[in-house]
């Protein structure tokens, strides 16, 4: 066995990146860019010609612009400089310009020469699409080209007889919906393999070939289903290199040096050391092997947790590998039927956190996970959850040895049919995400910054941080308040912060006598493809593609914050929580201010929920804003809300925009908006006392919400002993009527809630609401009965 030590870089502090920027790019061409040159890449997409520089998800130390230029036919391109210590993998890329950020692409970074399909830069005169017009590879190589509809791509190469070689198409994982198929032809054209999907790498595909023969063949590439885009870009790899997909271990310690092994390469390991300090959830890994033209790169995940491998025989109970807390077991199904048995002692009440890693660390398992108490009954057995493996939690019943039983659903097995089983006992966590993924913040104002916490037996107040930006960064506040779990701050830029735009990371702390009990780097989910979102014709919500869910974690726990130059208004919504009812309107107010002599009239837009628009239907609440051209108090802003609203609250963001010159400025506030029905049956706020064989008037309240003053007809639900009108009018503009309770003789004493089953015409719309009445039946007081013995 040969071992071979590889060096990576986990990217930790992330330095400020210089730039500016507005834009949408649909392609990156070439999608890859190799390390330690200089590339020049194009930009296809639309309001490109403003550029200023460019972000990346790795810092400016590694990969960097060294020159830009516009064309007058819309086309931007960009020479890249790529460091050679740069790690290889998948990254993300927003260009930045007057107006603000784009949204992020994504591009590969390889140790390959890259050659360009012909037929891309030059359609007139190059043409790949038949096998006797395909276009010749010196490999070792990339090649990078794009998949446009019902097109065929034929490249050829010549091989000598017996040698190996490695093939890997990565377009599907650039976030297109690209299904690429590779077919390896003969001289003459015969079939000789084809490859589709292989597991870990979304729809893409890595996978070796040794030719019987020496000669000329040909490499066909494809859509699955011939369709394809313009704008669907990859990179085809051509040459030795290692077509692993899966390292066991497949999670490293950080500061601890861990030997790698790979299923799918036999006879190679490779050795891993992190910083101590890495806090990347995931990297990626450089696996080259001596003699290979090019590396491949794995995804590894990082976490504290010890590892332990796991030791046949153990497909029996009896034969079950024991294991502790805090573990993270790394095993495969070698062979078919193959199922792996671990037990753990644990004392009574103990609760246990359980993951299962598959299909994010490229193993083609799908495993089932059986918990097993100690007198051998079934506590739990969970396959997929959601879109994930196997994560449940249970509590131990008792003290003993309990035990977990993993199988491969269809009972398939192989060395690649590796797993991961995380083991952990519950305890404090934090979950942070964000709804952006950039924002642009002028110079002297502020942006919102949206939080969303999941708490995990987190109880009190927790603290935010920015981390990776300068002085000058400051939130108004950095505490979200113990209540609180979707929590909106204010991110300052005050004034000496240079413009441009730099690389930000939300830390969320639970902090207890000055020590961190828990944490969370916030997520986001920016997307990268033109996404359809609502819900289907039968309410069906669409999902996001794997290759929009599955981003590379450097992307997605870091936000892109673009400084420019202060701006010349201002506003504040006076409003923060507006109340909407079904079918009517509402208004909201917010101030404008203007600097000096600034004239330029600036528009408002309302969006976010009921206002958005989706590929089914129109917004269901609409805005109208006036447009603004000097400084005002109060102004006036309504909300609508028509047919099938529904009934919810959401975050409302609300932008004003104007121009200088070219550029365009953004400015955003937010105010949260409830969507209820025009009115809530009621009793009192508080249980009302009714005596038993007595009559008791009730009030019945409307509590209708402004504007709304209609009719509201109830229908009172069954109450026990209580005798109630069983129709109920409170008429037109009256917040309330009287109604006459008489309790029976019989009636049980206690509290019962009456439903109110209301219905009223909102606008010309049925609406229907429910509410209750409260009561408590009581005994008739002590004395008197004494009055009736005296009689």
């Amino acid at each position: 066995m040969t071992k071979y030590i590889v060096a990576i870089l986990c990217l930790i502090a992330l330095t400020a990146e210089r730039t500016e920027a507005q834009a949408f790019i649909e392609q990156i061409h070439p999608g890859v860019v190799k390390r330690g040159v200089t590339t020049r890449i194009h930009l296809v997409g639309t309001e490109l010609l403003t550029p200023v520089d460019i972000w990346t998800s790795l810092p400016t130390d590694l990969v960097h612009q060294v020159g830009m230029e516009a064309d007058d036919q819309g086309n931007m391109f960009i020479d890249l400089e790529v460091s050679e210590n740069a790690p290889l993998g998948l990254y993300g890329m927003r260009l930045a310009t007057d107006d603000g950020l784009s949204n992020v692409h994504l591009f590969s970074i390889d140790d390959l020469e890259t050659v360009l399909e012909e037929e891309y830069v030059s359609p007139k005169e190059h043409n790949n699409g038949k096998l006797e017009l395909a276009q010749p590879i010196a490999y070792p190589a990339t090649v990078a080209g794009a998949i446009k509809p019902t097109d065929v791509d034929y490249y050829s190469i010549e091989v000598t007889k017996g040698e190996t070689l490695s093939f890997e198409v990565v377009g599907n994982r650039l976030g297109k919906a690209l299904d690429p198929v590779v077919t390896i032809l003969d001289e003459k054209g015969k079939f000789v393999v084809s490859r589709d999907n292989d597991v870990g790498l979304l729809f893409d595909l890595r996978f070796e070939h040794t030719f019987e023969k020496a000669g000329k063949y040909f490499l066909r590439l494809h859509d699955s289903r011939y369709v394809g885009s313009q704008h669907w870009s990859y990179s085809f790899r051509i040459g030795k290199f290692p077509i692993a997909r899966v390292a066991i271990p497949s999670a490293v310690q950080p500061g601890a040096s861990t030997k790698l092994g790979f299923p799918q390469v036999a006879d190679s390991q490779a050795e891993l050391l992190l910083p101590a300090d890495c806090d990347r959830s995931t990297v990626f890994f450089d696996f080259k092997r001596e003699g290979d033209d090019a590396s491949t790169w794995l995804p590894i995940s990082v976490n504290n947790n010890k590892n332990q491998l796991e030791l046949e025989p153990n497909d029996k109970q009896e034969s079950a590998v024991a294991v502790t807390l805090e573990t993270n077991i790394h095993g495969s199904f070698k062979d078919d039927q193959d199922w792996d048995w671990y037990s753990l002692e644990l004392q009574k009440g103990i609760t246990v956190d359980l993951k299962v890693e598959t299909r994010n660390i490229g193993s083609p398992a799908d495993v089932e996970l059986t918990i097993y108490d100690p007198k051998g009954d079934v506590v739990k057995r969970v396959d997929d959850v959601g879109f994930e493996d196997a994560i449940t939690s249970f509590t131990s019943p008792e003290e003993g040895t309990y035990y977990f039983k993993l199988r491969e659903v269809v009972q398939h097995g192989g060395e690649a049919f590796a797993y991961r089983l995380e083991i952990n006992a519950l305890k404090t966590a934090i979950k942070a995400t964000s709804g952006i993924g950039r924002i642009a913040v002028p110079i002297g104002t502020w942006q919102p910054l949206p939080i969303d916490v999941d708490r995990s037996r987190v109880a009190g107040d927790l603290t935010v941080q920015l981390l990776g930006v300068p002085e000058g960064f400051r939130l108004e506040s950095n505490v979200i308040p113990a209540d609180v779990t979707k929590w909106v701050g204010r991110l300052y830029i005050d004034d000496g912060v240079n413009t441009g735009v730099y690389a930000m990371r939300v830390n969320v702390q639970q902090i207890i006598e000055g020590e961190v009990k828990a944490e969370s780097y916030a997520n986001t989910q920016p997307l990268v493809d033109r996404i359809p979102t609502g819900r289907g014709p039968h309410g069906e919500p669409f999902e996001l593609r794997e290759d929009q869910r599955r981003l590379p974690a450097s992307l997605k726990d870091q936000i892109a914050v673009l400084v420019t130059p202060p701006i010349p208004f201002d506003f504040k919504v006076n409003t923060p929580d507006v109340l909407l009812a079904r079918y009517q309107h509402v208004e909201f107010k917010f101030d404008v201010m203007f600097d000096e002599g600034f004239q330029q009239p600036v528009t408002f837009e309302a969006r976010g929920g009921e206002l958005e628009q989706d590929r089914l239907r129109a917004p269901r609440v609409i805005a109208a804003i006036p447009e603004v051209t000097q400084s005002v108090s109060d102004l006036t802003g309504t909300l609508t809300s028509g047919v099938g609203t529904n009934l919810l609250s959401h975050r409302v963001t609300l932008t004003g925009s104007t121009t200088i010159g070219d550029r365009v400025i953004n400015l955003t506030r937010t105010f949260e908006l409830k969507i209820d029905a025009a009115f809530k049956p009621s009793g009192m706020q508080d249980p009302v006392d009714i005596t038993i064989g007595k009559e008791t008037m009730l009030e019945v309240f409307a509590n209708r919400i402004d504007p709304f003053i209609g009719e509201v007809k109830l229908t009172t639900g069954d109450a026990n002993g209580i005798t109630l009108p069983k129709e109920i009018v409170i008429p037109e503009g009256a917040p309330s009527v009287k109604i006459k309770a008489v309790v029976a003789e019989d009636a049980p004493a206690g509290a019962q809630n009456i439903a109110l089953n209301g219905n009223a015409t909102v606008d010309k719309y049925a609406e229907a609401s429910n509410g209750y009445l409260k009561v408590t039946v009581v005994e008739p007081p002590a004395e008197d009965d004494a009055e009736k013995g005296k009689e």
